[in-house]
């Protein structure tokens, strides 16, 4: 009976909680994780909580958007 319940324990899987950080902490890693430096962090999250702790997964999406976000020429041709 004892192998049983081992088994039982052994094959539940528990839901995997993903770690949150804080911008401070992406950005001292920004080079690992996005490949460019904590610049780019800072422009991926302008308007965004700084305050709040966010997943890589959610700061990656952040800087791909960023980094891929066209730029506009409010300049008025005269």
């Amino acid at each position: 009976m004892a192998d049983n319940e081992k088994a039982t324990t052994a094959t539940a899987k528990e839901p995997v909680v993903a770690c949150k950080y804080t911008v401070e902490e992406l950005k001292e890693a920004a080079f690992d994780l996005f490949g460019d430096g904590p610049h780019v962090v800072d422009g991926a999250f302008c308007g965004k909580d700084l305050t709040a702790t966010y997943t890589v997964r959610e700061a990656k999406e952040f800087v791909e958007a960023f980094l891929h976000k066209p730029v506009v020429d409010k300049k008025e041709d005269k």
